[in-house]
């Protein structure tokens, strides 16, 4: 069976950016990282170009609603973020693209719900990113250290809750 973007096997909490933003690093990667360094898989359609730009707060959540999440996340407040330099994680088949965010409020985010919420986080450490992309495995050391979009901040007003099935939930902090 293919996996769909949209269809995962748990529920997440998200940052958005906001849109000019997201359509900018959309332009970006499709400007800077030739299609052919580009890693697909034809039985699972959620890699390639990142299109849904954001920084996953928590993944693995068990709620397909976000009845306990919002009662957690009343406790912050809006908070900002700022981005680092490109980054890259590896993996087997593919490196992941990414841009570091920072934020204190982030982490604390994360650690609450991680915490209080039954999921299945296996990540001992939270390291917030944005992907921009995959590529075929060794190629995204070209972009380590790419500092365009370094120090770029953005206010975090709402948290994005997405269930399994890819319905979304905005939860105002």
């Amino acid at each position: 069976m293919k996996k769909m973007k949209g269809s995962y096997s748990y529920s997440s909490t998200q940052a958005n950016f906001p849109l000019n933003f997201a359509r900018e690093l959309i332009k970006w990667g499709n400007d800077n990282i030739p299609n052919n360094e580009i890693y697909e898989d034809p039985q699972d359609d959620s890699y390639g170009r990142e299109d849904d730009i954001h920084c996953t707060v928590l993944y693995g959540l068990h709620e397909e609603e976000p009845i306990k999440t919002r009662q957690i996340l009343k406790k912050f407040k809006p908070f900002e973020v700022f981005l680092g330099k490109l980054s890259i994680f590896n993996a087997d088949n593919y490196d992941v693209i990414k841009i570091d965010v920072h934020g204190e409020m982030l982490h604390k985010m994360h650690y609450t719900l991680d915490k209080n919420i039954k999921n299945e986080n296996s990540w001992p450490d939270y390291k917030p990113h944005v992907t921009i992309g995959y590529v075929q495995p060794g190629i995204g050391k070209k972009y380590v250290g790419i500092d365009e979009f370094r120090d770029r901040k953005f206010l975090v007003k709402t948290i994005i809750f997405s269930s399994s099935d890819g319905k979304k939930i905005k939860i105002k902090l």
